[in-house]
């Protein structure tokens, strides 16, 4: 199990690394990747309206997720803007 944490992570490490790069400079300066866990990506957005736009994106931010991934590592995206509970 630890080493399921481990890779988890690292590749969301590697996610917040290139987050910009990934789905864009706008998205990336309003949402960032806080938590994966059983192939749900979980997003802080800084406003609540931005979690309501991402979330009719959300098909296209997983497409190029995963692109980048090089596998279908993410299945659902869940948009807060609240912050995450420490890990």
């Amino acid at each position: 199990a630890h080493h399921i944490i481990q890779q988890k992570n690292r590749i969301l490490s590697r996610f917040g690394t290139n987050w910009q790069e990934i789905v864009g400079r706008d998205i990336a300066a309003h949402a960032k990747p806080v938590k994966l866990e059983f192939k749900r990506l979980f997003i802080r957005t800084t406003h609540p309206a931005w979690a309501e736009q991402l979330k009719y994106m959300e098909y296209q931010l997983k497409a190029k997720i995963n692109k980048y991934a090089g596998e279908k590592l993410v299945q659902e995206l869940v948009f807060t803007n609240l912050q995450p509970p420490h890990l």
